[in-house]
């Protein structure tokens, strides 16, 4: 990943946190599709964090299940990730 890479999936994952905060869900699915280009390049804890954040955001924006629990289990994950961003 170049020297800037962890600096844009930042920005990605703040995008999305903010984007499911609001509940714009055009602006999610577009922060969660730059996530997939992020996946081959970490390693694998952490990529594991992110495939999961992956996966959840794709069930919010589907309204896949109950939204709220989906959104609190979402920007939990988000949270989670942010430390080592």
């Amino acid at each position: 990943m170049r020297a800037q890479g962890p600096k844009y999936l930042s920005g990605r994952v703040k995008g999305l946190q903010r984007a499911i905060r609001l509940g714009t869900f055009k602006l999610a699915q577009r922060q969660r599709m730059g996530l997939a280009a992020y996946l081959r390049h970490l390693e694998e804890p952490k990529r594991n964090d992110v495939a999961q954040l992956f996966e959840v955001s794709g069930l919010w924006i589907r309204n896949v299940g109950d939204r709220h629990n989906t959104k609190r289990q979402t920007l939990w994950i988000i949270r989670r990730i942010m430390p080592w961003l």
